[in-house]
């Protein structure tokens, strides 16, 4: 069963990826559509012999493919950092003209006695 995911779906994957330039294999944009394919075949071929997906072997199998490719995929630390200055005043301010202005109108609302009557 693993010769079978191997043969099939490792081969063009490793094909696959060759096509990349290593200093992308990081990079989601460039291995996606590779990865989802590689993913789907072992899927499908365990399906097609029976086996449930996934299993101990064909994880194992998967390992070795991260192992292989993705191994210096290190996440960064993300740091985070405040936006520029005017989306900064724009994100406050919508808020509290909004929240005035409901004030303004229940008020201009609450004085006007021809609108309840």
């Amino acid at each position: 069963m693993l010769d079978s995911v191997r043969d099939m779906c490792g081969s063009t994957f490793r094909k696959s990826m060759m096509l990349i330039d290593p200093r992308n294999w990081c990079n989601m944009t460039y291995i996606l559509w590779y990865y989802h394919n590689f993913s789907n075949c072992t899927e499908l071929v365990n399906t097609f012999l029976g086996c449930f997906w996934p299993n101990p072997l064909v994880e194992t199998y998967i390992i070795s493919i991260h192992k292989e490719f993705f191994l210096n995929c290190t996440s960064d630390k993300i740091i985070w950092e405040d936006p520029p200055d005017d989306i900064l005043i724009t994100l406050i301010l919508v808020p509290v003209l909004l929240t005035l202005a409901m004030i303004v109108l229940v008020v201009w609302c609450s004085k006007r006695n021809d609108l309840l009557f």
